[in-house]
């Protein structure tokens, strides 16, 4: 199951979120939508899949583990993450990536967006 509880899901119609508040064998329970502290309901896998879409977490590093960032030089550096206050502020702004590859698509987004100003 791809599902487990704590996800949050986007509903297709855009009304808004939901989050899933317990998975059973065969059932998913999850909030109503907007109102995670409410119970919404249940679907099956296939049900949730065809009227949600899974929002993507932002990962994010664990101490003592290397993660990527778009260094104030221009370019891609590792750090290794202490949770000091350039850690904090690098996750803050969404400058905290798994890989040097994350890090270098975020590099070219932010190069080409200053070159179509």
């Amino acid at each position: 199951m791809r599902y487990k509880t704590g996800d949050i899901v986007l509903t297709n119609d855009g009304k808004g979120e939901r989050k899933i508040l317990g998975v059973c064998d065969l059932v998913i329970f999850v909030s109503s939508i907007n109102d995670f502290e409410m119970s919404g309901g249940s679907f099956t896998e296939a049900e949730l899949g065809r009227h949600h879409t899974l929002k993507k977490k932002k990962w994010q590093p664990e101490l003592g583990e290397v993660y990527w960032f778009v260094s104030h030089f221009g370019d891609t550096a590792a750090q290794t993450f202490v949770n000091d206050r350039f850690d904090k502020y690098r996750i803050s702004i969404g400058n905290c990536f798994e890989t040097q590859d994350e890090a270098m698509e975020e590099l070219t987004k932010i190069k080409e967006a200053a070159n179509n100003k």
